[in-house]
């Protein structure tokens, strides 16, 4: 037990809250709007022009992709942000592997499925010893802590809820149940088939499939009005650590508008707390809208960046902004009139954010 018990305390070691490598950058450029808020990707250099950060703000709030790069502009790490709060996907890179680790957050608390890797340090030369996944709700762990070895076979398992070691009952985290006795009454699986949730009024929240613990398959959220929210359907379950799985996805305002369609680029687990319906990777088309229900704006994104062309309408100075994207970096701009087409304005740019 002892040996546990200090096998557990070492693969408690999560992320660096913080690389100093990304305080680097200290000459930042982004686009603002009218009132002087941020708007679009910010690009941070250092001072031999590289770039060190890329930070996606929306009203002047962190939403969508932050990231970080090192002197050779590699990736290091990767957050997702929503209303400036960690909402998503956090990467960091582990240099000595070559592999990224992974946590996922809600409201920037620990919620979903985390990687972290385990290394042995000899000869001036880590080398990967194995790793463990461990899923979270609200910050405490909750369901299943796998080790694996370096090959990926799975060496052991262990059950918690609520932050609480629960290994002598692993059915709580979907496990194999404990024996039952003579004349207990068959269990419905509850890890399998179409689950609801509700509001505490009592109306749909949400109904889901399930195929697996925490696996599921497709899924419809609403708003307590009984307008749709979200929809997700899988269409190609991903490779574990390696891709993801792909699921048809629309969303829609509370009002009944289309704010989001095309593939969400998610693991079934991080979609299990159906609150948000809100895809941080996206590939396809996000729109937003006045009160009145007039189109602000139409945005393309492919896994969660910026690409493609994007159109920002206003329609009190009838005029409308096509911004081209390519790989969440703007590479052309064009104003037009809305009513004449004609063209008042028209950039190119390079990489680095520069007119050319």
């Amino acid at each position: 037990m002892k040996m546990i018990l200090i096998l557990i305390l070492n693969l408690l070691f999560m992320f660096n809250a913080y690389s100093s490598q990304c305080d680097e950058g200290n000459y930042c450029d982004v686009k603002k709007d009218k009132d002087g808020l941020k708007t679009g990707v910010e690009i941070c250099k250092d001072s031999n022009g590289i770039v060190r950060r890329k930070i996606s703000y929306q009203n002047n709030e962190m939403n969508g992709l932050w990231e970080c790069f090192n002197e050779k502009s590699k990736l290091i790490e990767s957050r997702e942000y929503k209303n400036d709060k960690l909402n998503g996907l956090t990467k960091r890179y582990q240099e000595e592997f070559d592999k990224y680790e992974e946590s996922r957050y809600k409201d920037d608390t620990l919620d979903g499925e985390n990687l972290v890797f385990q290394s042995s340090f000899s000869g001036g030369k880590s080398t990967l010893t194995g790793y463990s996944k461990t899923s979270y709700k609200n910050g405490r762990k909750d369901g299943f802590m796998t080790m694996f070895d370096p090959s990926g076979k799975v060496i052991k398992k262990i059950c918690y809820k609520e932050d609480k070691f629960k290994e002598g009952n692993p059915e709580l985290c979907g496990g194999t149940p404990l024996a039952k006795t003579e004349n207990s009454e068959p269990k419905v699986d509850p890890y399998k088939g179409w689950k609801t949730l509700e509001f505490k009024s009592g109306k749909l929240k949400a109904k889901y499939l399930l195929v697996a613990y925490n696996d599921i398959e497709e899924a419809e959220l609403f708003y307590e009005n009984g307008k749709a929210k979200a929809n997700y359907k899988r269409k190609a379950k991903g490779k574990i650590m390696e891709t993801p799985d792909v699921y048809d996805y629309k969303s829609y305002e509370f009002t009944g508008e289309l704010t989001a369609e095309g593939e969400c680029l998610s693991s079934g687990s991080e979609l299990i707390d159906l609150e948000y319906g809100y895809c941080y990777r996206l590939s396809g088309t996000r729109y937003s809208f006045d009160k009145g229900g007039n189109l602000l704006a139409k945005t393309k994104y492919k896994n969660g960046r910026f690409d493609g062309d994007s159109f920002y309408y206003d329609k009190d100075a009838d005029q409308v902004t096509q911004i081209t994207y390519k790989d969440n970096v703007k590479v052309k701009l064009v104003e037009k009139k809305i009513s004449t087409q004609a063209i008042l304005k028209s950039e190119e740019y390079y990489e680095d954010g520069s007119t050319k």
